[in-house]
């Protein structure tokens, strides 16, 4: 099992902290591209260590329905504990893992696809996210979109990052434990708009979705009734939350799911921003036992 380079924990936050878009400090989208159109020529010229590039093709997106048909499986490998970046194929399009220090094979672990806004890193999110579901015994799949956000958003419709997103649970079946009943798709921002679509589309292999801060519309054609967390800074000034979750929720609710919605302020005053308090809330509703 692939293991990552030994100047991962210094590159990432390194890169992150002085040019990346931190998902956990508000900053401007105009700024956030620069910042990481930077960060990437610095990893090309500079940084050996930095994630490598995807050998994949983009393929001319291609009309999907978005669903997914990996399954949850009696696994046959093992996995690493705590912090690594796997791939698929050697030398493919890395992805982050958290796997809880206490997780054993012979039981069922819930599982969640944590998916980064834009600009962003898979093993970013992971990193940020890690202590979190240390603590509340979340297995955390943090993969990279293609682009510099995800296809439906980059192409206007489900693409390479469905597919790659099929696999990679494919891969993780076949290596973790999980609960069946509880796989769920979470994400903040871009993040969160594409585990709402995903996650309604594949409401049948998700039960639980989080979306921190989404903003769009939610899909009409749906499977299934996975049970949604969703959060939304009262000042964000990227996403406004009058225009975005204060109007995705009572749509979520009244076509029948179960909506756990949580409203709160920034203390650094611009609400693009998780606070801990959310994350913890978010983690443990997806990480929680069935019938909970």
């Amino acid at each position: 099992t692939p293991h990552p380079s030994p100047l991962f924990f210094v590159t990432i936050p390194l890169v992150r902290g002085i040019l990346g878009r931190h998902m956990l400090r508000p900053r401007s989208r105009r700024l956030g591209a620069l910042r990481w159109r930077a960060g990437a020529l610095l990893c090309a010229g500079v940084l050996a260590a930095c994630d490598p590039v995807p050998t994949e093709q983009v393929p001319e997106p291609t009309p999907s329905n978005g669903r997914l048909t990996a399954r949850v499986v009696a696994p046959t490998l093992t996995v690493p504990l705590g912090l690594t970046v796997q791939t698929i194929t050697e030398g493919g399009r890395p992805f982050g893992l958290y796997v809880p220090s206490n997780y054993t094979a012979d039981t069922n672990w819930p599982v969640t696809v944590l998916l980064h806004g834009s600009g962003a890193s898979g093993e970013g999110m992971a990193l940020d996210f890690k202590d979190y579901a240390e603590a509340t015994g979340l297995v955390v799949l943090a993969p990279n979109s293609y682009s510099i956000t995800w296809d439906l958003i980059a192409f206007g419709q489900f693409s390479v990052d469905r597919t790659y997103i099929d696999n990679m649970l494919k891969w993780a079946f076949d290596h973790i434990a999980a609960d069946s009943q509880r796989v769920s798709i979470s994400g903040f921002s871009d993040g969160a708009i594409y585990a709402i679509w995903l996650g309604l589309k594949n409401g049948d292999l998700f039960s639980r979705l989080g979306a921190f801060t989404p903003c769009l519309n939610v899909p009409n054609i749906r499977t299934g009734t996975p049970e949604i967390f969703m959060s939304h800074g009262i000042d964000d000034q990227e996403r406004p939350i009058d225009a975005c979750s204060r109007e995705i929720a009572p749509v979520l609710v009244n076509a029948g799911y179960t909506v756990q919605y949580v409203e709160y302020p920034s203390p650094l005053g611009n609400g693009h921003y998780i606070t801990p308090e959310v994350i913890t809330q978010g983690m443990t509703f997806l990480a929680k036992p069935v019938g909970q």
